[in-house]
């Protein structure tokens, strides 16, 4: 896209980036523990980053607190899947013991 825009590319593209991406991606979806994660979800998680950036923007949020804002975003999503993760590992360890009744053959 950078090369269609100014016909050339450029080394720092990107560079400083990263946390934008994770921001994007984990809202959406896409755990930090493993490769889960849909085209899909990362598309509304980077969505929703950018209108929450852009809320903020609007309503005058002072540019050094964003990034605060975006980690406490990432910090509930981390929170969320792993609490969601944990809660289907333990309904997967559930089962149903049968226990005899005492004197009984069986």
């Amino acid at each position: 896209m950078l090369i269609a825009l100014i016909g050339r590319p450029n080394q720092t593209f990107g560079v400083g980036r990263e946390f934008d991406v994770i921001t994007a991606g984990v809202p959406g979806g896409t755990s930090l523990f493993g490769g889960v994660g849909q085209a899909f979800g990362a598309v509304v998680g980077s969505v929703l980053v950018q209108m929450v950036q852009a809320g903020m923007i609007f309503i005058g949020v002072n540019i050094y607190l964003q990034p605060m804002v975006l980690a406490l975003i990432i910090f509930l999503a981390v929170l969320f899947d792993s609490l969601r993760e944990g809660r289907l590992l333990k309904l997967r360890r559930r089962h149903i013991r049968v226990e005899h009744a005492p004197g009984r053959a069986g």
